[in-house]
């Protein structure tokens, strides 16, 4: 199951309240969107079921680790106020992952398989996992990360991304 905080934008120029939140955090590096935004998720986490009964919290990998992407800081700051184990450090992708935005959904799973994930000095048997990510397009690198966390054993994943496209044209 996953779900998004909000939409993206109201209309075509125009941000939602939470979609404003996401761009500030993620292009500006505003620390007061991202604190913002782990509280919005901390709110979400607690209050909803499902959920609230998760053992860890995972970032979708960053394409670049060398430079902790949005989800990784959401995931860390999240895991602190609720007590969640972070486990985003464990979880990589396997080699260099190109831009999928432009792709069919069949393409960005091809690309996704060439890439894979590895996963290393963890235990996710019977963990219930909380997968985070900052925008949600098609849905298919959350699925495919939530699908690779359950072939490594995890009993429930959950997916929350900060805001949903409004756009569904990537989704061919």
């Amino acid at each position: 199951m996953s779900v998004s905080l909000s939409e993206h934008y109201k209309n075509e120029e125009e941000r939602t309240e939470t979609g404003e939140l996401e761009y500030q955090a993620k292009y500006q590096g505003c620390e007061d969107s991202i604190l913002e935004i782990v509280d919005l998720v901390s709110s979400f986490i607690e209050t909803t079921p499902f959920f609230k009964d998760t053992n860890y919290i995972c970032a979708i990998p960053s394409s670049n680790p060398s430079n902790p992407s949005l989800p990784n800081r959401i995931a860390e700051e999240v895991s602190e106020v609720l007590g969640l184990t972070n486990v985003s450090d464990h979880i990589t992708w396997k080699g260099s992952k190109e831009a999928l935005k432009e792709k069919s959904i069949e393409e960005k799973w091809i690309e996704l398989e060439k890439v894979d994930i590895e996963i290393k000095d963890v235990d996710l048997s019977k963990k219930n996992i909380i997968l985070i990510d900052d925008l949600y397009q098609s849905g298919t690198t959350i699925q495919f990360v939530a699908m690779k966390l359950k072939e490594f054993g995890a009993t429930k994943i959950f997916g929350l991304t900060i805001v949903k496209s409004r756009k569904d044209s990537d989704n061919t």
